[in-house]
């Protein structure tokens, strides 16, 4: 009885020890992901360049808006070298959804497919969309559940790269 109360005890206490979720101020995890377009795409959070990761699905309302928003960033940026490097990754949807959304909206920019959805759940991403800015070093500065207002993320990029 003795060992079988100090297992569940030790069980707790693993349990407890581990997080559910990223939070701010956290090292971001690293992944890798199939692409949309083929191959795969990788995240390496301590890479030295400020990212933004983006956690998202076609039905959530506020993704199209915010589709249109980051395609206009990722056009600004994308030739900057020390500019943010944008990485978008959708939940649990088939490539052939993904892929009709994509086209849509004229999307060029790279989206990664969380078909099973184990990296948001590693993210603890509880809502879409869901942003997490990381920083050079691969600590998460910043997570927006919900619609991002261009200024305020602008806003965010500036502080994490500045």
């Amino acid at each position: 009885m003795r060992r079988l109360l100090l297992l569940v005890f030790l069980i707790f206490l693993l349990g407890c020890s581990k997080k559910a979720k990223i939070e701010v101020g956290d090292k971001a995890i690293p992944f890798s992901l199939p692409s949309l377009k083929g191959g795969g795409i990788r995240f390496d959070p301590e890479d030295g360049k400020v990212k933004i990761l983006y956690f998202w699905a076609d039905w959530c309302p506020r993704c199209r808006d915010d589709f249109v928003q980051l395609e206009r960033f990722y056009q600004e940026w994308r030739k900057d070298p020390n500019g943010p490097v944008l990485i978008t990754v959708n939940v649990g949807q088939s490539i052939e959804h993904v892929e009709h959304f994509v086209k849509v909206l004229h999307v060029t920019f790279p989206v990664a497919l969380d078909r099973d959805g184990k990296v948001a759940r590693r993210y603890g991403v509880t809502g879409l969309p869901t942003y997490f800015i990381v920083d050079g070093k691969g600590v998460v500065r910043y997570i927006i559940l919900g619609w991002a207002e261009e200024k305020v993320l602008k806003e965010y990029l500036e502080r994490v790269s500045g």
